[in-house]
């Protein structure tokens, strides 16, 4: 099991906050970031069921520790040394195995 270092952030229901992810060579998987681009990140943090706007109740198919492939996020914060990405649970596309 990889150490996942422990994040400021408790994400609120329908987020999930991410590291970019690191292979084993410490090498960034995801470096090109521009929109349209597939991401991969490491999963810190997994908020809540919300409702959306239809009435529908969404879950994160996700729980800490899992690679996520997911669409380009915007929501990219840096603290110190290190990024954090802020993912809705739809813009998700897969858990890589």
């Amino acid at each position: 099991m990889r150490n996942i270092s422990k994040t400021p952030f408790k994400a609120l229901p329908g987020w999930i906050i991410c590291k970019p992810y690191v292979s084993k060579d410490q090498t960034f998987v995801s470096e090109k970031e521009s929109s349209g681009d597939a991401q991969k990140s490491e999963v810190l943090s997994v908020g809540k069921d919300y409702v959306d706007d239809h009435g529908n109740k969404r879950t994160a198919e996700v729980k800490v520790g899992d690679v996520i492939l997911h669409f380009y996020s915007q929501h990219t914060y840096e603290i110190g040394f290190d990024k954090y990405r802020a993912i809705h649970f739809s813009q998700v596309i897969g858990i890589l195995k």
